[in-house]
């Protein structure tokens, strides 16, 4: 929920025989669009994030809280039932997987999966919306990832070394609470 947003084109969508060929004209996915003349014409990177998108296409109210991410999160749901026997076939107990839903929204605003990518782009060079989501997805994922089997350190446990260290990460303005998590007993930098 927290990495959701609406991938847009730049070239007005049409169903005429001589638009057919054009890629621009169906596909939103950045090696197509951002080759296209008029890239980022409309929004930057050619992106929006959910709010401002429902605001754009008149949405209904609470549209996005009521009707799509509960059905983007049930497709989720029933795609991970269907495979996960498939997704982690040796039964590794620590291991975690970042997966890339893509959907589409038809005229009415009702939502299908299109694929689901193994590898999702992480760049968030295209735009300014992205420079916030994707570190914020990176670190939410290492969280639910690898605190069950790499907790943070207690203070109570910390050499002198690493009192320094933490110490220097505080001083430099680094904020690791997003990772480690507001806590009295473990490490974290304000």
């Amino acid at each position: 929920r927290s990495c959701s947003y609406v991938r847009t084109s730049s070239t007005k969508y049409s169903l005429k025989p001589q638009d057919l060929a054009k890629k621009g004209v169906h596909l939103v996915n950045d090696g197509v669009q951002n080759k296209e003349e008029s890239y980022g014409k409309f929004e930057a990177g050619n992106k929006l994030a959910l709010a401002d998108f429902a605001q754009r296409v008149d949405a209904p109210a609470n549209w996005l809280e009521e009707t799509l991410i509960p059905r983007m999160e049930a497709i989720m749901r029933y795609t991970i039932d269907a495979a996960h026997a498939r997704l982690n076939p040796k039964k590794r107990q620590a291991c975690f997987e970042l997966l890339g839903f893509d959907f589409m929204l038809d005229a009415d605003l009702r939502v299908d999966l299109i694929e689901i990518n193994s590898n999702p782009c992480l760049e968030t060079w295209s735009c300014p919306l992205l420079e916030g989501l994707i570190p914020k997805l990176v670190d939410d994922v290492l969280r639910v990832g690898l605190d069950q089997i790499l907790p943070p350190p207690s203070k109570a446990k910390l050499t002198k070394r690493q009192t320094e260290a933490v110490e220097a990460l505080e001083a430099a303005g680094h904020d690791f609470t997003k990772i480690f998590g507001p806590s009295e007993e473990h490490v974290h930098f304000a």
